[in-house]
């Protein structure tokens, strides 16, 4: 037994000594212990603790192992928002998982787009917290024992090559803009393409020059594009603005109705035999063209009036034995050209826009 000395017996207090000398032996609680049975009543609580949470940690292992069975992919309802990203609540409240900022798809963190495509300027934390009840679908990324990562956005790209067949059109929001191109986000509605994000090369935004893509998109703007390409390995997806939208040159080309000759406003004699500016240049480039067989100057004419200062060449609807017949007009100044080729009109118009793009540059 182990005994416990009050205070009265310490500082030598006779009444007090006589109540504790008649009571020494007497298994009361104020004076005697029993050794390790205090320590014993603890270690039996955390005993339960270790238990309980041991079992815990049963459950949660045992989910994890079925979510990983069945491809990785869970539903959790944002519980908490953090500076770093959302804490979700999955497996009716068995465990909770983190999920980064960086791990979301791009419009999560762009707030609501209005009426005319704008993004709507809001806080950051504002936009997270506006978060908090929503489902979200997610992947299952790394798992430890302090923590659970998930990634919305590799559960979206997962697939991505049979979501968006190549040439297929769909409908983006610019979600960023940086000197190289606009990313994007295929916006909700497009089927399982839902929420893929891409790029937009510069090259590919606009058939015009621009020196940065804010000369011709903004963030927050919806966009028609065609998928250019899908890699399964990087996930990294290309798409065009400007595939879709008719090129100039050709529509330039398909424009003018059955054309023949204008006539002549002036003179024979007074017509120029000096070819247009930079007309011999592309009847030189066409010649180089595997198809064409022959380019050949024809009539000159004046017009009324300047359709054009710079050349420009319009495909007729002539219908020509042989080939095509083109007309090249620059001010006023009006030329046939007859081109003998066996090409198709769609590859005699690629022909036309290659021959145009060397004498330009």
């Amino acid at each position: 037994m182990t005994m416990v000395r009050s205070s009265a017996v310490a500082r030598g207090d006779g009444g007090a000594r006589g109540r504790c000398a008649r009571r020494v032996g007497a298994p009361t609680r104020m004076t005697i212990m029993m050794a390790g049975v205090g320590a014993s009543d603890g270690d039996g609580a955390d005993e339960k603790k270790k238990e309980d949470s041991a079992a815990r940690e049963g459950e949660i292992k045992k989910a994890l192992d079925a979510i990983m069975a069945s491809g990785g992919t869970l539903t959790g309802k944002v519980e908490v928002v953090n500076r770093g990203g959302l804490v979700l609540r999955a497996q009716k409240g068995k465990f909770r998982a983190f999920l980064p900022k960086s791990q979301m798809r791009s419009s999560r963190l762009k707030g609501d787009l209005n009426a005319q495509g704008n993004a709507q300027e809001m806080d950051e934390t504002k936009i997270l917290e506006a978060q908090i009840g929503k489902l979200i679908d997610v992947k299952l990324m790394d798992v430890t024992p302090k923590k659970i990562v998930v990634s919305e956005r590799a559960l979206l790209q997962e697939g991505a090559k049979e979501k968006l067949p190549i040439g297929t059109r769909v409908e983006v929001v610019v979600t960023s803009l940086s000197d190289f191109g606009a990313f994007v986000e295929v916006v909700d509605g497009q089927g399982p393409a839902s929420g893929l994000e891409g790029l937009v090369h510069i090259s590919e935004i606009s058939w015009n020059r621009i020196s940065h893509p804010r000369d011709a998109v903004r963030v927050g703007q919806r966009e028609s594009v065609k998928v250019l390409e899908v890699n399964s390995d990087t996930g990294r997806i290309n798409f065009s603005i400007k595939q879709t939208q008719a090129d100039p040159l050709m529509e330039t080309l398909e424009t003018i109705m059955p054309v023949t000759m204008p006539e002549p406003s002036m003179d024979e004699d007074d017509l120029s035999e000096i070819p247009l500016p930079g007309l011999p240049d592309i009847c030189s480039s066409l010649l180089k063209e595997e198809g064409i067989e022959a380019v050949i100057p024809g009539r000159q004419a004046m017009e009324q009036r300047v359709v054009s200062q710079d050349l420009e060449l319009w495909l007729t609807n002539v219908f020509v034995e042989d080939g095509y017949n083109l007309l090249a007009r620059a001010g006023r100044a009006v030329q046939e050209i007859h081109v003998v080729t066996s090409l198709d009109r769609d590859a005699i118009k690629r022909a036309i826009k290659r021959a145009t793009t060397i004498a330009k540059n």
